[in-house]
Formats: structure tokens, C-alpha cells, sequence
């Protein structure tokens, strides 16, 4: 019996950045309002401390300035540092989509995988990039895939000769495919929170024990 292949890593760059557009939509939308509230908080708290710092001053020399003045001169010194951190926006979008669909690609690959187990068709091992982040997931997924393949090589038809979902598959197959949906759907509980969750599998109602 062959060693189980592991989600050998490649240097292969997938054709499109937003592989998820669920997933990593909302990720990136959760990351652009906790950007937008960090900002608005600093600089409503750096122009009130400035502000007052201002009127400190303009108090101990005798001068006096209305509150647009001051906002005016306060929005001048500090429009510089605005426009940096206006700046870093589009940058941190495009990290967080980066790295999101490190983690999108192989579940996008994993669904796919298990969609065909549950159609009884025969999968092979997920090959996926050395960048990505879910390598301990696709390598349960192999190892179940290669068990699965040696123990009935004849189980499961090729995808290039099958026509449509056959009806006749074991009970045991079945529950395999189902014990291993469960656990998959934990590990992608623990990454989207956005319950990006795989379509329920269950046992035909004839195969039910």
C-alpha cells in the first residue's frame, strides 16, 4: 500500500485573487470598519487635544480665536498625517485579499474534493500552493482520499467515466463521506466566520440504518 500523499506545496499563482468572494468579501468589509472607526476615534481625540492645547496657549498670551479658527489651523497641521494614513488604505485591502485567499483557494479546492465523494465519484490528492495556510486540513483530506482509493480501487468510478451520480453506492462509503463532511466543516467554522458553510450531506432515507 502506497504512503499517503501529503497537499505537496507548489509555486503555481491562481489565475484570480478573490477566489471566495463570501468570504473574503466580508473579511476585508470587517477590516475596512475597524480601520474606519480606529481613525475616526484618533483623530477626533487628536483634535481635541490639540484643540485645547491651542486655546491654552492663545489664553496665556492674550490672544482669542473662534472655534473655526482654530479647527481650521488644528485641520492644517494635522492634514498632512491624514493623507498618509488615506494612504495606507488601499494597501491594507490589498494584504487582507492576499492573505485571505491563502486560506479561500484550498477550501475552494476541498468543497469540490467533497462534493465529488458525495457524488461517488473517485478524487485524487489536492495539490495546493506552499504559500497557503490550511496545509494540515488538505493533508487530512489526503490521507482519507489515498485510504480510501487503496481500499477499494474499484469503489468509486474515474470523473472521465462518469455520466451522472450512480445509485448504488455502499452504506459504508457513504458514512465515511459523511464522518469526514462533519470534520471538514469544523475546520472551516474555525476560518469563516461568515458561515461560508458546504451544502448538508445525508444518507438516502432507503440507507438509513
Amino acid at each position: 500500500m502506497s504512503q499517503p500523499k501529503q497537499a505537496t506545496g507548489t509555486g503555481e499563482k491562481r489565475s484570480q485573487s478573490l477566489v471566495n468572494s463570501r468570504l473574503q468579501g466580508r473579511i476585508l468589509v470587517r477590516v475596512a470598519v475597524l480601520w474606519s472607526a480606529y481613525h475616526v476615534l484618533l483623530w477626533s481625540g487628536a483634535f481635541a487635544c490639540r484643540y485645547w492645547e491651542v486655546r491654552i496657549q492663545q489664553g496665556d498670551a492674550g490672544l482669542g480665536g473662534t472655534f473655526f479658527e482654530v479647527s481650521r489651523q488644528i485641520a492644517a497641521d494635522l492634514f498632512p498625517l491624514i493623507l498618509v494614513s488615506l494612504a495606507v488604505l488601499p494597501i491594507l485591502c490589498y494584504e487582507v485579499i492576499q492573505t485571505t485567499h491563502r486560506i479561500a483557494g484550498p477550501l475552494v479546492r476541498l468543497d469540490r474534493g467533497l462534493r465529488h465523494l458525495k457524488e461517488g465519484r473517485r478524487v485524487e490528492p489536492i495539490r495546493i500552493r506552499r504559500a497557503d495556510l490550511v496545509h494540515c486540513t488538505i493533508d487530512a483530506f489526503n490521507d482519507y482520499v489515498v485510504m480510501l482509493n487503496n481500499a477499494a480501487p474499484d469503489a468509486i468510478p474515474a470523473e472521465s467515466d462518469l455520466e451522472g451520480a450512480p445509485e448504488d453506492i455502499g452504506d459504508r462509503l457513504l458514512a465515511e463521506v459523511v464522518a469526514l463532511h462533519a470534520d471538514c466543516r469544523e475546520s472551516v467554522r474555525s476560518v469563516e466566520t461568515g458561515n461560508d458553510e458546504i451544502d448538508t450531506i445525508s444518507l438516502p432515507a432507503d440507507r438509513r440504518a
